[in-house]
């Protein structure tokens, strides 16, 4: 830890209190200020993106209006183009509709502008160009106008962000709404549309019968998927639930009304008994039950963005909140923190400098708890110490005055014998550091021959995993090769069946080719009103003599393969013959090398043994040389220490008069 913190102490430590605490203050601040600059533009971006998806809701809004009046166009202009002049009204109701909505802002955003913009110049061409449309005419215009206007969802989506929208309520309203609905939508405008034409004509064939069972089918199932996301959506926010329930089960119910109209007025009896009006009529539930529920998944849509960026931004003002709290209670604890670091200082800073001073008896408060008590108190202690050392040194002054001429007179006979200590240790070091240099040249050698034989062995061990992994191989090889001669007995039974076949077909085309001679005779019989018959019976009979030619190729193809599978038979025996004696010859190698491996581990572990043998004498021998070593420089170093001890033996008594000198400046 003070290797980390080594350099910020040593930084630190040169400024005092208060430019430490502006510091920590500062650097603080910043990294608050960064933090919450952070979390505001994360927290704006999300506000943004939110009050976007918002924007596109409510572009989707004139989008799905447009959508339910180009269904409700197109159904009334197919009625008028298939004769129902009643319906005539309810078209150019939809098409003033339309207008109105064309005529309405465009967005704001470019792209969707010039979408908006095409679209209602498709809806102007397909206007003028209506007249002289027929039904199927019609229906095509419409559908292509209803593609993009799709699109035309799909893109306000992506611009808005709704399409990444991250949570799952929202997301699966989108996707429902976006993918599901106008799928849902189309279904069931054809449904009613045809449904309408046929109670216009008053017909109704099979074709038209499987079409509208598919199509009832088709928009069960949609319902279906679109029922499914909307659980998924209540699941997550029940909040929702009933209003899209109710929704769901209207849609669900109308399309069962429609079915039973179908099965009633139109399947059931033999006759169509249902007129272009009433189809209307009756249909028009399901699509104001769709267009009902397009809107509930707008609104529960709508109300989820507003609560989240309502949400946020009570999130923002509450962590700015938070955050102002937080900087205003950290000032004041800190402002705390330092009043009480500078009282306590200034208190230990006055009593280290009447300790300074001599005055021994006096005790420092700081009025505190902290670590500034501890160290008032260490120094309380401190005090009490040095007494009792100050009176320690006035007795051990005298004592220390007679022993300094005692040391002088022994510290002589120490240094002779100290200096003969010496010369003996310095030639013993001289002679363990010869047999030290031996010892490691055997070493060197035994670690030469541990390399080699660990190699041998290494080789060895690679060599027969080798031959394993190839005895491996072989045996899948072999495997293989069984089930290609296998494999070719098969064809062989194959082929015969074949030949059996193209006799058969042979004596058909030759059963073939007389029932034709027949009918050229016949129809020779028959004069002019047999020549098509003539024809016909020539034409079979050709095709009789191709059918022989072609089964004679086939029995003379499969004859040859016959032929030549024997050998492939035979080549396929030898390979395996082949294989299973290699097998054999790499068993043999692999158990010689598992021997030479076997030898070259047992040489590796006698010269590992050996080695550290050499090792633990060549570590021996180097302790002693150290030990020797060491005691040689502790002779000289005790060599010079006698000589010095002598010289300070003279200053100790000059010093012990200066110390009592110095013992009675302090106070107890």
């Amino acid at each position: 830890m003070n290797q980390l913190f080594g350099p910020a102490i040593a930084f630190l430590g040169r400024l005092r209190f208060a430019a430490r605490f502006a510091l920590i203050g500062v650097v603080t601040a910043l990294l608050t200020g960064a933090l919450l600059a952070q979390f505001l533009l994360q927290v704006g971006e999300k506000i943004t993106v939110t009050e976007q998806e918002i924007d596109g809701t409510v572009t989707l809004v004139p989008l799905r209006q447009l959508a339910l009046a180009i269904d409700q166009h197109l159904i009334a202009s197919s009625l008028v183009a298939l004769g129902d002049d009643s319906a005539k009204a309810r078209a150019d109701a939809a098409a003033q509709k339309i207008d109105t909505l064309f005529a309405s802002p465009t967005p704001a955003d470019a792209g969707l502008a010039d979408g908006w913009k095409a679209l209602g110049d498709e809806w102007q061409t397909l206007k003028k160009s209506l007249p002289n449309m027929t039904a199927p005419e019609i229906r095509a215009a419409h559908g292509l106008l209803l593609t993009h206007l799709s699109t035309q969802k799909r893109l306000v989506s992506d611009v808005s962000g709704l399409i990444l929208d991250p949570e799952v309520d929202s997301y699966y309203l989108v996707a429902t709404q976006i993918n599901l609905m106008p799928q849902l939508a189309e279904t069931l405008t054809n449904l009613r549309l045809k449904i309408a034409s046929i109670a216009a004509v008053q017909m109704m064939d099979a074709a038209d019968s499987t079409r509208i069972e598919r199509l009832n089918s088709d928009a069960t199932a949609q319902a279906a998927r679109i029922r499914a996301d909307l659980n998924k959506v209540t699941a997550a926010v029940p909040l929702h639930k009933e209003s899209l329930e109710t929704s769901m089960s209207a849609v669900d119910n109308a399309l069962k009304e429609i079915r039973q109209l179908v099965d009633s007025r139109l399947i059931a009896g033999r006759a169509v008994s249902l007129d272009a009006e009433t189809a209307w009529q009756n249909t028009q539930a399901a699509t104001q039950a769709l267009d009902e529920l397009d809107e509930a998944i707008s609104r529960s849509l709508a109300e989820r963005l507003d609560l989240r960026a309502q949400a946020l931004i009570q999130q923002r003002l509450l962590n700015i909140a938070m955050v102002i709290v937080g900087i205003l209670l950290a000032t004041y604890l800190v402002g705390g923190f330092y009043f009480s670091l500078q009282r306590g200082a200034s208190t230990l800073i006055e009593g280290g400098r009447r300790l300074a001073d001599g005055d021994l008896g006096h005790v420092i408060d700081v009025g505190s708890r902290d670590e500034h008590a501890d160290i008032a108190e260490s120094f309380n202690r401190m005090a009490a110490s040095i007494r009792d050392v100050v009176g320690s040194l006035r007795q051990s002054a005298v004592s220390v005055l007679e022993s300094a001429r005692t040391l002088a007179s022994a510290t002589q006979s120490v240094a002779e014998l100290s200096a003969q200590q010496s010369t003996l240790t310095q030639s013993t070091a001289s002679s363990a550091e010869h047999l030290a240099q031996s010892v490691e040249q055997v070493q060197a050698s035994a670690g030469q021959l541990d390399g080699m034989a660990r190699d041998s062995q290494r080789q060895a061990e690679e060599g027969n995993a080798g031959l394993r992994r190839m005895l491996e191989e072989i045996k899948v090889v072999s495997e293989a090769v069984g089930q290609i001669g296998a494999t070719v007995d098969e064809f062989v039974h194959t082929t015969l069946a074949i030949t059996s076949m193209t006799g058969q077909v042979r004596e058909i085309a030759e059963q073939t080719n007389l029932l034709a001679l027949n009918a050229a005779i016949e129809a020779a019989r028959a004069g002019e009103s047999g020549r098509g018959f003539a024809v016909v019976a020539d034409e079979v009979r050709k095709l009789a003599e191709k059918s022989a030619q072609s089964a004679n190729e086939i029995d003379r193809l499969t004859q040859a393969l016959n032929g030549r599978s024997e050998g492939v038979t035979s080549a396929i025996q030898r390979g395996h013959d082949a294989l299973a004696a290699s097998e054999g010859y790499l068993q043999t190698v692999a158990g010689q090398l598992a021997g030479a491996s076997g030898s070259a581990a047992t040489t590796s572990q006698g010269v590992e043994e050996i080695t550290q043998a050499v090792d633990a004498q060549t570590r021996t021998i180097q302790e002693i040389h150290a030990f020797v070593s060491r005691i040689a420089e502790m002779a000289a170093h005790n060599d010079r220490s006698v000589t010095e001890a002598a010289e300070q033996a003279v200053q100790l008594e000059t010093l012990s008069n200066e110390l009592q000198g110095a013992i009675g400046r302090f106070r107890q």
